[in-house]
């Protein structure tokens, strides 16, 4: 067995030792090829520096994955690494330092192994592999993918922001391959180094270097906050984003106890497949990198985990994230929007594999309200729409490079239908239960799917809403409306801390849509259906606590609020929320609230209910 202080990330193999002179012999001939296919890689370049970090021992920079590799080739069902912490870089040809393809039935034990790496060198892909299970390990970027630093001068006239980089964070803000020329960064408070409330994205066309590390922002928006930005605040910006640990195509796949710190993107992403992989990891704020003193303010580029279109959808169990700039758990799929319907539908969406013959798809009208269900008999697809125009209003496919146009015939015809969500690769049947959410940029759940339980969580300080059932159709290629989900035993506090009048996720527990083309919720027949919220406790949340829309068949109960609206806020003003209600209905029907126990309310609360016209509410 190889340790931290050798060359080579090498496995052991674990096996009968009866059995080792035979496996030894077996292989043999596979070492050799390993080690001949090693020496020819090297020959006419030179040798990267792999190693414990602070150690200048030379290797390829493949160790690891052709140890993985070998072990596999030679019928190894586990793979271990020794104990120890080491630098690790991507091999040429790759995006992640390891690169598994059709790999089944094998674990990878890293307990006790730091793997560090660059700050655009990501860590795992996993493709169309099966029954694979990482264990352990500590996954960091250092130099870290984004970059921090101390607000040193406001102008509000000229719409400009000074920041003074932080010493041992990037200063490579105005080279497009690390940070986007134009995007928003982040507030933090200097007292707390939390997200400063009031205060949400800060948005930026332009950044120009100053000198000493200072960089002047060009600033679009975001200045205008409830809160103000000031000199002394600290801010932070993301890099160029990509996934550390990245399952496409993947069934039955287990990722346990791992840990992410300063994570390139999503710390975990899963992407089409048979999906039923179980999640139980960590995403943390690292320590200081080489060269600071300060820690850093994100632990991730975008969302902790991140789940589109696999057929069954993840479980993921005590997991713990924190400080990500993005939703924390995300689960849904895509959708697509309809060019012709008649006899067969046409409908463009991204990616080839997005439909096939016997899927199920939810159709919906022009207004994302509920048609009904057909299933999928005939399909073909092609990279041309064939001339037909995509309507005017849906920004999220302009300029998609991997766009594909469907026509399917059903089993069915529903009428006249203007969007498609794939229900069959949508994560039906997801679990999220006992996972720890704290200090996310956006939502800390969102939930596009259907089937499933969001049980005993903990979520606390995100920015727009602990719980989110949203498709957000018309703003992102995602979906879906949720059915027959259980909301319970959560704990949902001090969430919506930005305070942003025009928010339309604007309730701790959202359960809605939002037409964005003309400003107010979708209306009936809308498409959620089916949702149990139960024995939640609500604590010192500002403005409305549960917003519903487009939604039939909610039932609360049993549901305790602490503490609620401490302080005014005027969250959601401009959709149309009544921001004194404890719960703010509207555009659905068969709402039950029942079993309330609101204790010590705050002077904000003016309401425990507040339902429009068109809203339908039994409350007991």
């Amino acid at each position: 067995m190889m340790g931290p202080g050798q060359d080579n990330l090498n496995p052991r193999f674990v096996g009968d030792p009866k059995c080792m002179k035979a496996t030894l012999r077996g292989l043999f001939p596979v070492l050799l090829s390993v080690l001949f296919l090693a020496l020819l890689s090297l020959q006419g370049q030179a040798a990267s520096v792999v190693g414990p970090i602070g150690a200048s021992l030379t290797s390829s920079p493949s160790s690891l994955q052709k140890s993985i590799l070998a072990s596999v080739a030679a019928g190894q069902t586990k793979v271990t690494v020794s104990p120890g912490t080491y630098t690790v870089k991507v091999p040429s040809g790759q995006d992640h330092v390891v690169h598994l393809a059709n790999v089944s039935n094998l674990e990878i034990v890293l307990t006790g192994v730091t793997l560090i790496s660059g700050p655009q060198a990501p860590f795992f892909f996993f493709e169309n592999c099966s029954n694979v299970t990482v264990t352990g390990g500590t996954f960091r970027h250092d130099t870290v993918p984004f970059s921090q630093g101390t607000v040193t001068a406001v102008s509000t006239a000229k719409g400009t922001v000074d920041v003074q980089i932080a010493a041992g964070y990037p200063t490579t803000l105005t080279n497009a391959s690390y940070f986007p020329s134009n995007g928003w960064f982040n507030v933090f408070s200097a007292a707390t180094r939390n997200w400063k409330a009031g205060i949400g994205d800060v948005w930026y066309s332009g950044i120009k270097s100053l000198s000493g590390g200072k960089f002047r922002f060009t600033v679009t928006s975001g200045l205008d906050g409830l809160v103000p930005l000031q000199v002394g605040d600290l801010v932070a910006l993301r890099g160029t984003v990509n996934d550390d640990c990245y399952l496409y195509g993947c069934g039955g796949m287990k990722i346990n106890g791992a840990v992410f710190q300063s994570s390139c993107g999503f710390a975990v992403h899963e992407l089409t497949g048979a999906g039923g992989n179980r999640y139980t990891f960590a995403l943390q704020r690292g320590p200081a990198p080489s060269g600071a003193s300060d820690l850093p303010l994100f632990a991730s580029n975008a969302d902790g985990f991140h789940s589109e279109g696999v057929a069954k959808g993840p479980t993921l169990t005590n997991c713990s994230i924190a400080y990500c700039d993005d939703d924390a758990i995300a689960i849904g799929g895509g959708h697509g929007v309809v060019l012709a319907s008649g006899g067969t539908l046409t409908f463009a969406a991204l990616g080839a594999s997005y439909c096939a013959a016997g899927d199920v798809l939810h159709l919906y009208d022009a207004e994302e309200g509920l048609l009904g269900d057909a299933t999928v008999t005939l399909v073909s697809c092609s990279a041309s729409s064939g001339g037909l125009p995509l309507p005017s209003n849906f920004d999220a496919y302009a300029g998609a490079s991997d766009l594909t146009f469907f026509t399917v015939t059903l089993d069915k015809s529903v009428g006249n239908v203007g969007y498609v969500a794939n229900a069959s690769r949508q994560g039906a049947g997801f679990l999220v239960q006992g996972c720890t959410v704290l200090n996310n940029r956006e939502r800390g759940l969102l939930i596009k799917a259907s089937n499933g339980t969001i049980q005993n969580n903990t979520i606390t300080g995100s920015t727009v809403s602990g719980i989110a059932l949203v498709p957000e159709m018309q703003d992102w290629v995602e979906a879906d409306y949720s059915r027959n989900v259980t909301i319970s035993g959560n704990t949902i506090a001090g969430v919506g801390i930005w305070q942003d009048p025009g928010e339309w996720i604007a309730g701790a527990l959202t359960i809605a849509e939002f037409d964005t083309a003309t400003g107010v919720y979708v209306p009936l027949p809308g498409g959620h259906r089916s949702v149990t919220v139960s024995g939640n406790t609500f604590t010192g949340n500002l403005g409305a606590n549960v917003v519903v829309s487009s939604a039939q068949n909610v039932s609360f109960l049993n549901n305790c609020f602490v503490n609620p609206m401490p302080a005014a806020t005027t969250r959601g003003y401009w959709p149309g929320v009544d921001y004194t209600a404890l719960y703010w209905i509207t555009e659905s029907t068969g709402v039950t609230i029942s079993g309330n126990v609101v204790s010590n309310p705050g002077t904000a609360m003016k309401h425990v209910v507040t339902a429009t016209a068109t809203a339908q509410v039994v409350s007991q």
